[in-house]
Order: C-alpha cells, then sequence, then structure tokens
C-alpha cells in the first residue's frame, strides 16, 4: 500500500495560478492519467477546515487508503488539490498547519506548488475580489491608506506572498526531492516543459504533447469598476439570493456587452491606476524572498520578471 501513497501528489496553491485550469484538464482527468481523490471542497475541509481539537491524521489515513489504492490499480495518480491550502491574504494563515496535517497523514506523498510574480498575482486578486462582491477600492484593499475597520475589512497581508517561507517549511517536512515548486510564468512561456517538469517528478516518462488553453479570462478594468460600485446594491456574489441574481442578470450581463465596445484605452487606464498603485505598495517588498526562492526552486526568478 506505501507504493501507492508514494504516488499521491498534494497540490496546495498558490491561489490565481492557474488551478482551475489545472483541476479541470488535469487533476480530475483519467486520460491525462490522474484522479481527485476527494473533491475540491472536501479537500478543504478535511485538511484546512476541520478544527485542530478534531483532526485525527491515523483516521483521515485509514479512511483513504482504499481509495487511494483503487485509483492506483487503474494506473492513475490520485490527487488532492485545493489552492487556498496555502492559507489566504485576506482570510488568514493556515498553511503551517496544513502542511504538518498532511505530513502526519501522507509522509510518502508528494508536493506541487506553483507561484507568481507577486504585483501580477495582487492585480488577479483585485479582480477576483471585486468579482465576489468586494467594495474597497484598490488603495484600501492593498492598505495603502490605513483606513480599514477591524474585523471589517482588511487590508491584503503581503507577508503571505513571501514564497521562500512555505516552500522551505515543505521541503523541511516531506524532503526537498518530494517538493515540486514552478512558476506560473513558465506555463505561460513553455507550456510543454511545465508538464515535462511535473511529470519527470511524478516518474512518468512519455510526457504527451499539451496545448491547453487557460480558463477563468478576467473582467476588463471599466467593467470591475462598474461591479464594484454595484456591489455595494447587493449581497456577495457568493451568496445565493436575489442580489445577486438582479446584479447577474441586469447589471453584471449588460455590461459585459457595453464593456466590449468601448475603447481599449478606457480600460487600460483603469488597469494602469491599479498597477501604479501596486508598485507603490510593494516596492522593493519582495526582493530578499524572491531571491531566496529562486535558490530553493531552482528557478532564476528575475529572468522571468520577478523582483530579486
Amino acid at each position: 500500500m506505501n507504493n501507492e501513497i508514494n504516488n499521491l501528489l498534494i497540490h496546495v496553491g498558490y491561489a490565481k495560478c492557474a488551478s482551475s485550469w489545472l483541476q479541470q484538464y488535469f487533476f480530475d482527468n483519467e486520460q491525462q492519467g490522474f484522479l481527485n481523490l476527494l473533491s475540491y471542497r472536501e479537500t478543504f475541509f478535511q485538511f484546512a477546515s476541520t478544527n485542530s481539537f478534531d483532526f485525527e491524521s491515523d483516521q483521515v489515513r485509514q479512511n483513504l487508503l482504499s481509495k487511494i489504492n483503487q485509483i492506483s490499480q487503474k494506473g492513475l495518480i490520485p490527487v488532492l488539490s485545493h489552492e487556498d491550502l496555502v492559507g489566504s491574504p485576506l482570510c488568514g494563515y493556515w498553511g503551517k498547519e496544513v502542511a504538518d496535517r498532511f505530513y502526519s497523514t501522507f509522509p510518502e506523498a508528494k508536493i506541487f506548488i506553483i507561484i507568481r510574480e507577486q504585483k501580477s498575482m495582487l492585480m488577479s486578486l483585485y479582480r477576483q475580489y471585486i468579482i465576489v462582491g468586494g467594495t474597497a477600492t484598490i488603495d484600501n484593499f492593498l492598505g495603502i491608506n490605513n483606513t480599514s475597520k477591524p474585523f471589517l475589512e482588511t487590508p491584503m497581508c503581503l507577508d503571505f506572498f513571501e514564497f521562500d517561507k512555505l516552500i522551505e517549511y515543505y521541503q523541511n517536512l516531506f524532503g526537498k526531492n518530494k517538493v515540486l515548486v514552478l512558476p506560473l510564468e513558465l506555463l505561460k512561456f513553455n507550456q510543454q516543459l511545465f508538464f515535462e517538469k511535473l511529470l519527470n517528478f511524478l516518474n512518468i516518462s512519455n510526457v504527451p504533447n499539451i496545448d491547453i488553453k487557460p480558463s477563468n479570462i478576467g473582467h476588463q478594468g471599466l467593467e470591475l469598476m462598474y461591479m464594484r460600485f454595484f456591489n455595494r446594491l447587493a449581497g456577495p456574489s457568493y451568496e445565493e439570493n436575489l442580489g445577486r441574481l438582479v446584479k447577474n442578470k441586469f447589471l453584471y450581463k449588460p455590461m459585459k456587452i457595453i464593456s466590449n465596445l468601448l475603447p481599449l484605452k478606457l480600460h487600460e487606464g483603469i488597469e494602469n491606476h491599479w498597477k501604479e498603485s501596486i508598485n507603490e505598495r510593494v516596492k522593493n517588498t519582495f526582493n530578499f524572498s524572491n531571491q531566496k526562492t529562486s535558490h530553493l526552486i531552482g528557478f532564476d526568478l528575475k529572468e522571468l520578471g520577478y523582483d530579486c
């Protein structure tokens, strides 16, 4: 049975690093040689949400062993995946505890982490924040004005994006050879090489030709500004309520149509303002961390556009 567990792949994040794309086209795709051990929601609940006093690694292991065996007997790799297993820059830090839970449950497993240049990630996170109902300006979101109210609107925690801390912790737990960290930028520039490294890490020598278009194409700047304004009129988009239906039908969809007809410069002007705010907030915050991360993962992140 241990041989089967050696094949277990645990993908822990980060958010906004092609997780939906990987989950849809790869991690839950038998044709690609993978199969989810648990649903994404179940994975998060089991390893991140469960009360620390109630989590029993031996029991979790026992409950999942038979399914791991079934998946492995099909010649497939069992996968546990959720982008927020590393924690959340807005909601809190649980990445270390999740790592401990994984190690106490499946110390034989292999860990997969995808990182992304921090300023680009912050831009993507702000977009997503608006889509799910956020109302803060970019400056308040980043904590530039420090006007957020405790427990109501928490600014972004930048130290969450110091990737070296989490990576080094996983390497110390599982062993450096059992932790693969790839920059998202590699997936953008050389999709085939990205998957060669992933499949070689899993001891799969036959790497298929892969050409998959990314999912989750973002909304444009003016459209997002419009959404943020109207988010104040109804509840968050993740709530199944009348407000969500009203926003989707009468606000967002018409704006999408109008947005596509507007000059690109209007969208770019708003997005450039957001980028300037992000640059002002970040400055040289991640230089040292990115240098350490480069050493830990064997990639020159500076060549990929990271601050170093």
